[in-house]
């Protein structure tokens, strides 16, 4: 019988290895996934809105290369064993709730010890910690915009920068694969589909510039919410990664 690994705390490891690209994924079902915000009138409208305001003016060309190099997935970030995974933090880094809790959870006391020395981290930066009892190698703990702190215009430019941080974070420390996690969209109650694009777009736009693409294998858009699936899954179709067979 084929051995299941497991974290500390019992639950099974997801490997990269089982982790579809998005290309394997648009080639197997090439059609346009379901409107995430449902059919009515009204929510197409909103998203509409919500693409137009937030979204490319036109569709990113359609990549193969590309395509490889990204997945979408969701679960529980705790159990992939990829190189890192990012942590939605607050600016203490002493942990939180929703998967700041649950990252400080598994890891055990070892990764707040390391993080108490860090003196915390500003809104749209990133520090890194080692994974302790997570199955990943390194954890990115980024801070996003925070409703209650920032106003809308100040809040985009700091979540860009926030996975922005992580990028620069997996070169300097030779990540190879990485799971992003929708920051800013739990407690700090950032819109999910402006959120999502943004995610995307910055991630895009890294993997196009230099040999960036060179330097990892995989980027994972790692989702927790069935809604947020949904909507990552839509926009990575329809904008930012889109099957080469498309117009």
């Amino acid at each position: 019988m084929e051995e299941v690994r497991q974290d500390k705390l019992g639950a099974s490891v997801v490997l990269l290895a089982e982790l579809a690209p998005w290309s394997e994924v648009v080639a197997t079902r090439p059609w346009p996934p379901p409107p995430a915000g449902g059919t009515s009138t009204t929510a197409r409208q909103l998203d509409e809105a919500d693409d137009a305001a937030f979204g490319p003016s036109r569709p990113f060309a359609p990549s193969q290369a590309i395509n490889d190099k990204v997945s979408l997935w969701r679960g529980d970030i705790t159990r992939l064993a990829v190189d890192a995974i990012v942590n939605a933090a607050r600016p203490s880094l002493l942990g939180g709730g929703g998967i700041d809790k649950a990252i400080h959870r598994v890891a055990g006391p070892g990764l707040l010890e390391e993080c108490r020395p860090l003196g915390g981290c500003l809104h749209g930066q990133c520090k890194v910690t080692g994974a302790h009892g997570l199955p990943c190698r390194l954890v990115l703990h980024t801070v996003g915009p925070n409703r209650d702190l920032h106003s809308e215009a100040e809040g985009y430019p700091l979540l860009h920068a926030a996975y922005r941080s992580c990028l620069a974070r997996v070169v300097e420390h030779d990540v190879r694969s990485v799971a992003l996690s929708c920051v800013s969209t739990g407690a700090y109650r950032f819109p999910s589909r402006p959120a999502a694009h943004v995610a995307l777009s910055t991630v895009r736009k890294w993997l196009e510039h230099g040999d960036n693409m060179e330097k990892v294998e995989r980027i994972i858009f790692a989702t927790f919410l069935e809604q947020d699936e949904a909507i990552y899954t839509e926009l990575m179709y329809k904008f930012y990664f889109p099957p080469p067979t498309s117009s």
